[in-house]
């Protein structure tokens, strides 16, 4: 994996490799906290929702915790991305892997 994505690189050039790394590690921990904070929302407020019964009343009316359940799953999936990101940073610390 290149890790092709759109970030915003230019603090991280404009620092010595050193903070660099330390401010993405930092970056990728912040993230993963964040989105495990909204995973665990996210499952709170659906199954709240589901335990209530509460109803979406508009043109179509459906259960309200379909509207919390792509929170914890894509929070969920974007925390993944941290762990993968993490993980492979201590690969390449340890010379087991290139820096993903």
């Amino acid at each position: 994996m290149r890790n092709e994505h759109v970030r915003l690189d230019v603090l991280l050039r404009a620092l010595p490799a050193r903070r660099a790394r330390a401010l993405d590690l930092a970056a990728n921990l912040v993230g993963l906290a964040i989105c495990l904070v909204l995973v665990v929302y996210g499952v709170r407020a659906a199954l709240d929702s589901a335990r209530q019964g509460s109803m979406v009343l508009k043109s179509v009316v459906f259960p309200e915790w379909w509207l919390f359940a792509p929170v914890a799953a894509c929070f969920g999936l974007l925390a993944i991305e941290f762990v993968r990101r993490l993980a492979g940073r201590a690969d390449a610390a340890l010379g087991a892997g290139p820096h993903v």
